[in-house]
């Protein structure tokens, strides 16, 4: 059995502590194996909800337990290790006091100094951990022994036996620690031309949609990947044209043509600022342009281009700081000057001979 969820539609708490829960509760009868639940898009999932599918509460009888527990030792927390570092601590102060009152040279009581602070430091760093390893353990035995106080049972753990989770997401960023250490991640990369142009074809034939292999080809590069994406703009250039061609599909999505980075390059190189300002940013207003999109063309084509040594290092540099600049949230008009001032430097560098 299996049970799928949009994660995007379905991302409330209510969800986790209904519909799956009871999924996962429950054992089928007539079947073995496992029972699958499917969590698409979950890291749209809200921080409760998530939360909510780790743990879960359940109400026990109200009997009444002892609050304490018998413990054989005093300081649970306490060791022998624990009690080694500290011996090792009080020896290393009490030579780094006895040599300071002797008054010897300076850069072996700095010495002295330096170790006894360095056990020091790490007999704290020690007691602390022990601290926290034995309070945890502690609190976990005795919610486990009071049934009155909140018992938290964890979902994706609880029912191992009968359950298996697959959680899919973009950002796994998004996606709280305490589920991440519990599940087995799997990374998958964008697919390539290959792998998607069976499929384009395929969906192409079953449509009867008329397309053309440089439209294709422009497909498979907005799309960098993603095969929904190249479904996307196939509908959407179709819906808007009847007929998928390379002007249509980048004027669909509004990407800067072939023609128009050319002409973009050319009023770079040989135009002077104020004429080049003034085309490129016509050309923006007219055809609904992004800088954004217009800089990702210009560095692939300028690679293509024989520059010396000298003027493409500088180039390339200066792209990227202007893209990090857009990408914070800058004012295209200034980075659009910033782009044309790139290449008038580019220009004053003469080829080494």
């Amino acid at each position: 059995m299996v049970l799928e969820l949009n994660a995007s539609d379905d991302r409330g708490i209510g969800i986790v502590r209904g519909q799956i829960l009871t999924f996962a509760s429950t054992r089928t009868i007539f079947k073995s194996g496992f029972k699958l639940i499917i969590l698409d898009e979950a890291d749209a999932m809200t921080i409760d909800a998530q939360n909510a599918l780790r743990r879960t509460s359940f109400s026990s009888s109200m009997e009444s337990i002892p609050l304490t527990t018998a413990r054989s030792n005093r300081v649970g927390w306490w060791s022998d290790h624990l009690a080694n570092l500290k011996s090792d601590v009080n020896v290393k102060r009490r030579r780094f006091q006895r040599m300071r009152r002797r008054q010897i040279a300076a850069i072996a009581l700095m010495h002295l100094e330096r170790e006894y602070k360095d056990a020091r430091n790490n007999y704290c760093s020690e007691r602390r951990r022990a601290k926290k390893e034995y309070w945890t353990r502690f609190v976990e035995s005795e919610l486990s022994r009071i049934p009155w106080v909140v018992d938290y049972k964890i979902v994706i753990e609880k029912y191992t036996e009968n359950i298996r989770f697959c959680i899919i997401c973009n950002y796994l960023s998004k996606i709280i620690p305490a589920i991440q250490s519990r599940c087995t991640r799997f990374r998958f990369g964008p697919l390539s031309p290959q792998q998607i142009l069976p499929r384009l074809n395929y969906v192409v034939d079953q449509e009867s949609v008329k397309i053309s292999e440089d439209g294709k080809q422009a497909l498979l590069q907005l799309a960098n990947g993603d095969m929904r994406k190249v479904l996307n703009v196939l509908q959407s250039t179709w819906l808007a044209y009847k007929d998928v061609t390379e002007d249509n599909v980048y004027s669909c999505v509004g990407h800067p043509l072939k023609k128009d980075i050319e002409n973009i390059i050319k009023w770079l190189l040989n135009e002077t600022f104020e004429t080049s300002y003034k085309n490129i940013k016509t050309l923006k207003v007219l055809k609904g342009l992004a800088l954004q999109d217009i800089l990702t063309e210009v560095h692939r084509y300028i690679h293509r281009i024989e520059f010396p040594y000298e003027a493409i290092v500088p180039l390339l540099t200066k792209l990227a700081e202007i893209e990090y600049r857009l990408a914070s949230g800058t004012n295209e008009n200034i980075q659009l000057t910033a782009l044309i001032s790139s290449f008038q430097s580019v220009k004053n560098i003469s080829p080494s001979v």
